[in-house]
């Protein structure tokens, strides 16, 4: 779906689903979901919601079917989403037949689409070195969530989740909250990286001091918007990382937030030779 599409749905009226939302939320988060994909359901579903109030004349929740969801997907189809992309939406259309219409679900009906698998794109450490050169003509965050990103293998919504009690200065570990996966971890904290967070909270904490703000405590978000004092989320972090890679010259690469997971399992991997290490450094379940 095109960023203008989305922008256009989002800003569809759909006050009349309001119930709607509020069930569907509540019954999600019985399930004790982490707080990103909770979020994701909902936000799926609201653009849903928005497509029925352009294209069904707000069609009562309890009446839509999977002719309905049929055409959504049609139209997601339309807009040249991914694969991957539109499952996340059918996984949302499941959840919401699930809490709100309160029936199962037929695979026959409507399953999840079909996608070819692809090897993940892996920097080299030749073009991880062209990302932290490129980071330094951006901001001190920019720089700063570039080398972390790359030196910790951690996801990009656990930089956003980071706080500044997070950080252990004198064991040189950063601590990661359960989240995708529902376990929490330690990572290292490199000399270098631990320099930059100090002097990138110095000028947080005096932008809110600046502002009349508290003074952030350890339980507030390190990373924060381009005023210094408001938290950053997900988006705005991976735009930041996109300027860093314009500034390294291979846009075209293609490189995401996630590639820098990659590489940092990788290069733990050549170098210790140990899966296991590599599970529990990245925060995953099993091999």
């Amino acid at each position: 779906m095109s960023s203008e599409t989305r922008k256009k749905l989002k800003t569809v009226d759909i006050t009349c689903y309001s119930s709607v939302i509020q069930t569907f939320a509540d019954r999600l988060r019985l399930r004790n979901l982490s707080a990103g994909t909770l979020q994701n359901y909902i936000s799926n579903l609201k653009i849903f919601l928005a497509w029925c109030v352009l294209f069904l004349t707000s069609k009562k929740a309890d009446l839509l079917d999977y002719d309905d969801f049929r055409l959504f997907i049609a139209y997601l189809d339309q807009e040249q989403l991914e694969p991957r992309t539109i499952n996340v939406y059918i996984a949302s259309l499941k959840k919401f037949r699930y809490y709100v219409q309160q029936k199962s679900w037929n695979n026959y009906e409507i399953s999840f689409k079909k996608y070819d698998q692809k090897l993940p794109k892996v920097p080299s450490l030749q073009q991880a070195l062209a990302l932290v050169r490129g980071s330094q003509s951006c901001p001190l965050r920019t720089h700063l969530l570039v080398c972390l990103l790359l030196s910790t293998g951690m996801r990009i919504s656990e930089a956003c989740s980071l706080t500044y009690g997070d950080l252990n200065r004198n064991q040189l570990l950063i601590y990661i909250r359960p989240g995708k996966g529902r376990s929490d971890r330690y990572v290292p904290l490199l000399p270098k990286i631990l320099i930059m967070f100090e002097e990138y909270c110095r000028k947080t904490i005096q932008a809110c001091q600046n502002a009349g703000l508290p003074t952030p405590g350890k339980d507030s978000i390190i990373f924060r918007m381009d005023d210094g004092i408001t938290p950053a989320n997900c988006n705005f972090l991976r735009r930041d990382f996109n300027k860093a890679l314009e500034m390294a010259y291979f846009v075209k690469e293609h490189f995401t937030p996630h590639s820098c997971r990659h590489f940092f399992a990788l290069q733990v991997y050549l170098q210790k030779k140990d899966l296991i290490l590599v599970k529990e450094l990245l925060g995953h379940r099993s091999l």
